[in-house]
């Protein structure tokens, strides 16, 4: 008589990260950077490790929903503001960054947007564009 083994259920991990990680943490990052907060100061309003909110900025954690409630309170944005614009994904099952995301987070972006709004008038907006679109063909 030979007796049958039970088969092992090998479930598929869910808590590992993904692309949509990454761009939660992009956002994260991005309204930070705008709000000129450092990530120890975001940190401890919320009682966690600067080392922590690393990890989420980067997707290497994820950013649960019972703590983007309290995130979206202190970084003053709706909690709509994580699911505005999800973006596409690319064949390759990568997500893309909004552009607005992708230019707060250069190293000069923030300094960017904050002088380009403070413009008076859609003429002197519209000239800064033009000199950076051809500033970008030039490279």
């Amino acid at each position: 008589m030979s007796r049958k083994r039970a088969k092992k259920l090998v479930r598929a991990t869910t808590r590992s990260t993904g692309p949509i990680d990454k761009y939660f943490g992009d956002r994260l990052r991005a309204r930070r950077v705008m709000l000129n907060m450092t990530q120890d100061d975001l940190g401890k309003s919320l009682g966690i490790s600067f080392q922590q909110i690393q990890k989420y900025e980067k997707g290497t954690n994820r950013i649960s929903a019972a703590l983007m409630v309290p995130l979206a309170k202190i970084l003053d944005v709706d909690i709509g503001y994580f699911y505005d614009e999800i973006p596409k994904t690319k064949r390759s099952g990568e997500i893309e960054t909004p552009t607005l995301t992708e230019l707060a987070l250069t190293l000069h972006g923030r300094r960017l947007i904050d002088a380009f709004l403070s413009l008076k008038n859609d003429k002197m907006r519209g000239a800064v564009a033009d000199l950076a679109h051809v500033l970008a063909r030039g490279n």
